[in-house]
């Protein structure tokens, strides 16, 4: 619960400066403090509990992919990285020489640096006719469907296409000489996913080929799956820290807190999707307070009780394209809830209470999981509740240093 005279006081010091967060963690410079206790890594915070059963990549923000074994957490220059479960049905993702795509007026070569900087890793195709294809069928049921892939231009200027249906639809993707990420979706049965180069003579690199199955609500893309002979499935990371918090009070009840979260999302393009960033809550949906992007990619303030809603505003901008960082903050107090993101307000909630029986801070995740594709900077957690143009300070591009 707020003391008296702390809300005058904080408006008077910067964003940068706060000295009153209780939870403040530096994914980027790898500092971490709860109540006055600084811990030399995230692991050694008491009730600290991560999980991920099975190997990943991250990226840098020079894109190079990084690999992690199973159960390592997925740090970067980005911050620390989030994804759900995700499994890459496309075959020899990376090797499209392989029998299982088929090449039409294209000749394939894996003679390319790939994204994660090893030599002959990634896939060269070269048209040899204008609107060379190269395929790959996929069995699976009718559901919504992702088809990603990077892609960058080594000579030519001609169109370069993805297709989900075997060709009866073509999207035209945008490349450069530098790795870019594109994805298209589309709902069907069997899909067959490629590309298509339009003008002969065009010569493009490809790594990262990925077919997975979409959530409707998000855009993002996948980090690399790697496959050859058998579909692959990456597990997802699961971060949360379990402990009594003092600031939490008698059974896990909140008088008032701010969340604010730094984030940029996993890759370039359209990210709209609805995933946490950061959340208190009881182990289930029922009983929490998060801080979220929506379903529109704007920033999200919600709190339940009881199983019952009992605030959920959406606002401000979208989430920017990668490596770009976005802010967002939710303040949460008994008829009083607010939030603000990149320096643009919320209305508030003027009615509503806070749930009881908090024992875990999930990061990166609501309630019940891991969600997304996200790069974590830094999540912080006040014990009070902030006024509107304290969130707008929180919450604008101006160096936030360490809490």
């Amino acid at each position: 619960m707020i003391r008296a005279g702390l809300a005058t006081s904080l408006a008077a010091v910067p964003a940068r400066e706060h000295p009153r967060a209780l939870l403040a963690l530096d994914f980027i410079k790898r500092r971490y403090r709860v109540g006055n206790v600084y811990y030399p890594a995230l692991r050694n915070i008491p009730g600290f509990s991560f999980a991920r059963s099975s190997t990943k990549y991250a990226h840098n923000r020079d894109g190079l992919a990084i690999p992690y074994a199973s159960g390592e957490l997925a740090f970067s220059d980005r911050g620390l990285s989030i994804e759900w479960s995700t499994q890459n049905l496309a075959l020899y993702s990376r090797d499209m020489t392989n029998a299982v795509w088929t090449a039409s007026n294209v000749t394939t070569a894996q003679d390319v640096t790939g994204l994660d900087g090893i030599a002959n890793s990634a896939t060269r195709l070269t048209s040899t006719a204008g609107n060379g294809t190269v395929l790959q069928a996929i069995t699976a049921a009718s559901l919504l469907y992702g088809y990603s892939v990077w892609l960058k231009r080594i000579s030519g200027t001609g169109n370069i296409d993805l297709t989900l249906d075997n060709g009866a639809t073509w999207t035209n993707k945008t490349l450069t000489s530098e790795w870019t990420q594109v994805a298209i979706s589309q709902t069907l049965a069997n899909p067959t996913v490629g590309i298509r180069i339009v003008t002969s003579g065009d010569v493009i690199a490809v790594d990262g080929n990925c077919c997975y199955i979409r959530v409707s609500n998000d855009t993002s893309a996948t980090s690399l799956i790697a496959t050859t002979s058998a579909a692959v499935t990456r597990a997802a990371d699961v971060l949360s820290i379990r402990a009594p918090f003092a600031w939490l009070g008698t059974g896990g009840k909140v008088e008032a807190i701010t969340l604010l979260a730094i984030v940029s999302a996993g890759q370039k393009g359209p990210n709209l999707q609805q995933f946490t960033h950061i959340c208190v809550s009881t182990g289930a949906t029922n009983d929490q307070i998060e801080i979220a992007s929506s379903s529109s990619g704007t920033g999200f303030v919600n709190c339940s009780a009881g199983g019952s809603l009992q605030a959920g505003i959406t606002f401000g901008s979208a989430m920017p394209e990668a490596p770009q960082t976005w802010r967002l903050a939710g303040s949460f107090e008994p008829n009083s809830f607010g939030g603000a993101n990149a320096g643009t307000l919320a209305t508030r909630d003027t009615s509503g209470s806070l749930p009881t029986g908090l024992d875990r801070i999930n990061l990166g995740s609501g309630a019940t999981g891991a969600a997304g594709h996200w790069y974590l900077e830094r999540l912080v957690a006040f014990p009070f509740a902030m006024t509107d143009s304290q969130l707008v300070g929180l919450t604008k591009a101006v160096p936030l240093g360490w809490q």
